[in-house]
């Protein structure tokens, strides 16, 4: 059962998006999923560092990220992601989850990587975080 999964997760893990473990196990079908019950599944992936690469988010390390193996972090620099990040946040502002789910993929890849907070309280001229709350500032 847990080859299976680790079979059926690999074939429905996006290609160039790297997603929380936990969003990465609803990909796979219930009885997978319920198979996998009391199953340390992070574990189980880093058998397989050929078809996965996990790490911990540095925004909150008790979440465990997971991406296809051999995809490189993008570089991402300082004004794509303030091109990119601040028209999709609202006056008055966005959760921080909600916004990682709208970014785009390559940048979301790199979020994942160094952490969205840390990387937008980085950029501290455009954006505010107040607590996991992300504001924009400025044009």
């Amino acid at each position: 059962p847990v080859e299976t999964a680790i079979k059926d997760l690999f074939e429905a893990l996006p290609l160039l998006q790297a997603v929380p473990l936990d969003d990465a196990t609803f990909m796979l079908p219930a009885a997978v999923r319920e198979a996998l019950k009391g199953v340390d599944l992070a574990a189980e992936l880093r058998e397989y560092p050929s078809y996965f690469s996990l790490w911990e988010f540095p925004d909150d390390p008790s979440v465990i990220v997971v991406q296809r193996a051999n995809l490189d972090t993008p570089d991402v620099p300082p004004d794509e992601i303030v091109a990119s990040v601040h028209p999709l946040v609202p006056q008055g502002g966005i959760d921080a989850e909600r916004l990682m789910r709208k970014v785009p993929l390559h940048i979301q890849r790199y979020l994942y990587r160094h952490g969205l907070i840390a990387t937008l309280k980085g950029l501290g001229q455009h954006f505010v975080v107040v607590g996991t709350k992300v504001l924009a500032i400025g044009e």
